[in-house]
């Protein structure tokens, strides 16, 4: 089980990088008009996709007007006799 205070210390540090190194390593920064749709693939080096949901410039905190963002999930290939899933946590 990951803490709270944990959890808030993986995020700032994981926002010292910079983006496509980032995205490069699977962790992608929402909500980001960029991304739409992403696919997780069920192979050895691209099976995990890492989202981080905060404040950005394309869903500011504004309480009174709030964000909506939608994006589609998907997860694809049968590699190693496994099916593909997705898990969200």
């Amino acid at each position: 089980m990951i803490t709270n205070d944990l959890q808030r210390d993986i995020v700032t540090w994981l926002e010292r990088r910079e983006q496509p190194e980032m995205e490069a390593n699977n962790v992608f920064i929402i909500p980001n008009v960029n991304i739409d749709k992403l696919t997780v693939h069920e192979s050895h080096l691209n099976q995990r996709k890492f989202l981080i949901a905060k404040v950005t410039s394309d869903c500011p905190l504004a309480l009174l007007d709030p964000c909506i963002y939608e994006m589609s999930l998907f997860a694809s290939g049968h590699e190693y006799g496994l099916n593909s899933r997705l898990a969200i946590q």
